[in-house]
């Protein structure tokens, strides 16, 4: 695990008894998205002094500019508010490690840096978190060109709450369970290896712990603004059709 270069944390003193959750955002590179996302988490019906945000970035772009933006204006909103910088290329799943190990919440929601929340999004993981535990919640998010994964998926979720596939731009795992499931594996995920929401859940499943997906709230999954070229679309197009394969072998 590479050592951060900068933490920043700000603190309020306010309890209660409403479940106390750390939103973790790993930001890559995530200029174009991540305004939006902190304001869905500011538009949350859920009182932010219960919410802790630990946000780990390695971008080299004007990402930290727009964090630290965020902070001077609602650091003080939320219980408490942690960015962490890491070197460029650690990896998503190195980032959600750190964020997990610096997490102080009861629940720990996992939330990609292109992944809009609704109001209800917390209070809904929660209820389903409860009705079914123990077990992991998934929400699951389309892009507003739906791809025909995200077609075929949506179909089959959609005003449902059923087991399926992880989906780790938007899950919530209670502290009590990632201490028995482990970390992520850091050779998987991106930039590197892939499927490491696969391995996460094959460990969760061995030890007794449900995956499910609630699709009872259809979040917005942003595109981000890049130029990709043919090779990187024909690999796009395998790592669909490879996600596709599996999916309905769970089915």
């Amino acid at each position: 695990m590479r050592k951060c270069r900068l933490r920043i944390t700000i603190k309020s003193k306010a309890m209660n008894k409403t479940p106390y959750i750390t939103i973790i955002i790993p930001t890559h590179n995530s200029v174009t998205t991540i305004q939006q996302v902190l304001s869905s988490i500011l538009n949350l019906d859920y009182p932010k002094d219960r919410l802790e945000l630990v946000i780990v970035d390695d971008s080299i772009d004007e990402t930290p500019y727009v964090l630290q933006e965020f902070i001077s204006k609602y650091g003080n909103v939320f219980h408490k508010v942690k960015i962490i910088r890491l070197p460029e290329g650690c990896g998503v799943s190195c980032a959600r490690n750190v964020g997990i190990k610096e997490a102080s919440g009861d629940y720990i929601f996992l939330l990609d840096s292109d992944v809009v929340l609704q109001k209800e999004t917390l209070k809904c993981m929660l209820e389903t978190l409860n009705n079914c535990f123990p077990c992991i919640v998934s929400m699951f998010y389309v892009h507003e060109r739906s791809s025909f994964i995200e077609k075929v998926v949506l179909y089959r979720y959609r005003d449902k709450v059923k087991e399926g596939p992880l989906f780790t731009g938007a899950a919530m795992i209670p502290r009590s369970l990632i201490l028995k499931i482990g970390l992520f594996n850091e050779r998987l995920g991106y930039p590197y290896g892939v499927y490491e929401d696969w391995e996460y859940k094959v460990r969760a499943e061995k030890l007794g712990v449900k995956v499910v997906i609630d699709g009872r709230l259809i979040l917005k999954h942003l595109s981000k603004k890049i130029n990709i070229n043919n090779n990187e679309k024909s690999k796009s197009l395998i790592h669909e059709i490879i996600i596709l394969i599996k999916l309905l072998r769970s089915y």
